[in-house]
């Protein structure tokens, strides 16, 4: 699979580890290409991973909505800070600030929020690393018990992230992005772009049938 060879030093190494390295050492990650059930595991955790980003990206669209809206109705948003700019955790105190925090649903949203940002960040750094945790992996019921905490990741991070969406499309249809216009602009853009591959595809076949003309003529 290793396909580079990188030629370096290092300060005091030790005279094994030579100049020229022809890796012979396999990465944890590749276990999980041996197998349906590990397949199945590599799978799921890309999804989980995939759906804690998709979660951080729509609390950004869904602030910079609210700020739009509150814009258009010479408010100020309760928030401060500009949501592409701010990392996780900010992104979760810029939404608490527009929640009202009396009432007990906002509280628990505000920890999924939290549990769902902890989760990302332990399938991103200590998922397979725990010690003792890749033999996890090694058995059926290890394989098991993994599956069974990715459900429980699914549980939290699927719901929260549906939330945010509702809520960023419900002030996004304020400004009128609404989910039929939102549609009617994607197809426009597709349509535009079908439109524009077409034009060069026939520049560049009138540019080829000209050099053709010209190589006969010569």
């Amino acid at each position: 699979m290793n396909s580079r060879q990188y030629t370096f030093t290092m300060h005091d190494a030790p005279a094994s580890l030579g100049t020229v390295t022809e890796f012979e050492n396999t990465p944890v990650a590749v276990a999980f290409l041996a197998g349906e059930k590990m397949q199945e595991l590599c799978r799921r955790f890309g999804f989980l991973m995939l759906l804690s980003q998709n979660l951080e990206i729509e609390l950004k669209m869904c602030l910079n909505y609210i700020w739009i809206v509150h814009q258009k109705n010479d408010r100020r948003a309760r928030f401060e800070g500009d949501p592409d700019d701010a990392n996780f955790n900010d992104l979760i105190k810029m939404f608490r600030q527009e929640l009202d925090m009396r009432q007990p649903g906002s509280k628990e949203i505000i920890d999924d929020l939290h549990e769902a940002k902890n989760l990302r960040n332990h399938l991103a750094h200590a998922f397979i690393y725990p010690e003792g945790r890749f033999f996890d992996f090694l058995t059926p019921g290890g394989q098991n018990k993994v599956a069974d905490e990715m459900d429980r990741m699914m549980n939290i991070l699927y719901p929260i992230t549906a939330l945010v969406i509702h809520v960023r499309s419900a002030f996004a249809a304020e400004v009128g992005l609404t989910p039929d216009a939102m549609e009617k602009m994607n197809r426009q853009w597709i349509d535009s772009m079908d439109d524009a591959r077409k034009a060069t595809d026939e520049a560049l076949e009138e540019l080829n049938s000209e050099e053709s003309d010209g190589l006969r003529e010569d």
